[in-house]
């Protein structure tokens, strides 16, 4: 019900009583560190899918988080774009960081930072199941009433891209000719959007079959090491939403 709390129950009633192990996809905020270290304290193996902590020493598949920020990042600049504005959000799991780290470095390369990037940060637990890319939307308005001359934006998931996008029609400017948009995750009516929305893709299929197959060997004794993090690479889905600006 896109209620974190709801979540840290189900974790909280699991135990080796119950189930032999588990794959969860836990939200990307440390708030949930306690729940998962109860779980493995209980004796529960599980995976983690998509998402990370350093502070919790377990098994995990996720996309190569570094890899997005920088290949979104650098796919904007690449194309001429130098006003990038970023819609970000509280989550400070490590694949999270990470990603912004990848933003960083790719904003080096062409002597640019990271502080200094348009930046409006959203609150990662407040969603809304019936409208869930308004955090997104309220958010880009602001970073366009702030910083009118933006021409691109970089949607740190895919709810935020989304908004980002609805908050630039909204204007009356155009994505891509005014304001070009990407995201850092896909979904899959991006494709059937207009313009299609450019994004940076996680290989679920992929995620979910390593995570199973990690989880069997836990369960079965054949994990060749106490701990293993896979990460896998993104793929890039080009659409219509970017826009190459000609010097």
């Amino acid at each position: 019900n896109f209620d974190f709390r709801n979540e840290a129950k189900y974790l909280d009633q699991l135990d080796s009583a119950m189930v032999s192990g588990a794959i969860i996809y836990p939200p990307p905020v440390s708030d949930c560190l306690r729940v998962l270290k109860s779980l493995q304290q209980r004796g529960v193996p599980f995976v983690l899918v998509d998402t990370e902590f350093d502070e919790l020493s377990v098994d995990s598949v996720t996309t190569d988080s570094h890899a997005m920020g920088r290949d979104a990042m650098l796919y904007l600049l690449d194309r001429g774009h130098r006003r990038i504005g970023l819609v970000d959000l509280t989550a400070d799991s490590s694949n999270y960081q990470q990603m912004r780290q990848g933003i960083s470095d790719a904003l080096g390369e062409y002597g640019l930072h990271f502080d200094e990037l348009p930046r409006y940060v959203t609150d990662a637990t407040d969603l809304n199941p019936q409208l869930p890319w308004a955090n997104g939307e309220r958010a880009t308005l602001r970073l366009l009433g702030q910083h009118p001359d933006l021409t691109a934006l970089v949607g740190m998931n895919e709810y935020l891209a989304l908004g980002a996008q609805r908050a630039v029609q909204s204007t009356g400017r155009q994505v891509p000719d005014d304001v070009s948009v990407i995201s850092i995750s896909d979904l899959h009516l991006f494709a059937a959007m207009t313009p299609g929305l450019t994004a940076l893709g996680q290989p679920n299929h992929e995620i979910g079959r390593e995570a199973a197959r990690r989880l069997l060997a836990l369960l079965d004794g054949h994990a060749i090491s106490p701990v293993q993090r896979h990460k896998l690479k993104p793929r890039l889905c080009e659409r219509g939403s970017v826009e190459t600006i000609r010097s």
